[in-house]
């Protein structure tokens, strides 16, 4: 008969077996993960808003490091969005244990975005917020709020050191 100590310390060992093979799992097959995220970021990107995405060649570098080549966002029937030859990031180790994403370098290269307009319409259409009701027709887009709510969220994974 086990006493209620040695109970607690099984179950103990128990979980604690079950979250390193966990980890063990996901750091294992990561790579298919990615390739798997990839692919269904180009589908909700060609079922919402109408554009081609891809990546060449993706892949991770150490822990918390990802490197990235030929990223290409064209929509439909119109000029190349955004394109870039090659990205890497690392994201902060520790800050990751905490459940947060903070990006600790980043490094594009050769790296485009191309807003057009033109007869054929705008490159960047699909990407803007639709409006709600047609009483909003006659009031303009605000494009410097839109931007600034952009880079408010992107510059919120810059670290703070």
């Amino acid at each position: 008969m086990r006493t209620k100590k040695q109970k607690i310390i099984l179950i103990a060992k128990i979980v604690s077996a079950f979250f390193v093979l966990l980890v063990i799992g996901v750091f294992i097959f990561r790579d298919a993960l990615l390739q798997k995220t990839i692919v269904e970021i180009s589908h909700k990107m060609d079922r919402d808003y109408n554009s081609s995405f891809s990546i060449k060649k993706a892949h991770f570098e150490g822990i918390t490091g990802i490197e990235m080549n030929d990223i290409i966002l064209v929509p439909k029937q119109m000029d190349t969005l955004f394109r870039i030859e090659k990205i890497k990031t690392h994201i902060s180790f520790w800050n990751l244990l905490t459940g947060t994403i903070q990006i600790e370098s980043l490094q594009a290269k050769n790296g485009f975005i191309q807003l057009v307009k033109n007869e054929k319409g705008k490159n960047f259409d699909a990407f803007l917020p639709k409006k709600k009701d047609s009483n909003e027709t006659n009031e303009k887009t605000n494009y410097a709020k839109l931007a600034y709510k952009l880079l408010n969220r992107a510059l919120n994974l810059v670290p703070t050191r």
